[in-house]
């Protein structure tokens, strides 16, 4: 069984909320094609796993886990027993929750 290459986050262009001038980050897999780091086969391009989506955002795993169980979180899909978050709708759900802390 081969190893996969550990997952990195690197600096990458987002939509400007027009505010401040936060860094905004984007997942990309191992050098090796694509590999999931949660050790299944391949991870799709521009889909976040639970877990990658939890260092993204700062979260603890046990709150994404909470969150989708509540309906509270940005969309998931389900691929067999596994979830899910495409990149559109993370940041979809990011610019909604900017607008409601705002007022």
């Amino acid at each position: 069984m081969a190893t996969a290459t550990p997952a990195s986050f690197t600096s990458s262009p987002a939509p400007s909320s027009g505010q401040g001038s936060d860094d905004n980050y984007a997942f990309q897999s191992g050098a090796d094609g694509g590999a999931d780091p949660q050790g299944g086969d391949n991870l799709p391009a521009g889909f976040y796993t639970p877990e990658t989506l939890a260092a993204y955002l700062g979260v603890a795993l046990s709150t994404i886990n909470s969150w989708n169980s509540s309906g509270y979180g940005p969309p998931f899909v389900k691929l067999g027993n596994l979830v899910r978050y495409t990149y559109e709708d993370v940041e979809i759900w990011l610019a909604r929750q900017l607008e409601l802390s705002r007022g």
